[in-house]
């Protein structure tokens, strides 16, 4: 179920990381993704909003859920500017 549910954000899950693949440009209608399981006990939930006025996405919230002490980092395509680490 979880594979079907990633496969709409265009997610890739490489070791030790999740990239999300689908351009928010593109993106008409908001979407939220919650509890997608990263590794051990972290889970981490990704919203886009779209503006309705634009009809183009505006935003997106990263947030993460663990009990786990590791630090998570999210960046935007490419990592252009230095990574912020999630709460």
């Amino acid at each position: 179920m979880q594979a079907i549910t990633l496969s709409f954000g265009g997610f890739q899950f490489m070791s030790g990381y999740l990239e999300f693949a689908a351009n928010p440009a593109s993106m008409h209608t908001s979407m939220s993704f919650r509890h997608i399981h990263l590794f051990k006990e972290t889970h981490v939930n990704i919203s886009v909003v779209v503006n309705d006025n634009t009809g183009h996405a505006e935003k997106m919230v990263v947030t993460a859920e663990s009990t786990d002490k590791t630090p998570l980092y999210a960046c935007e395509a490419g990592c252009q500017y230095d990574p912020v680490e999630l709460g």
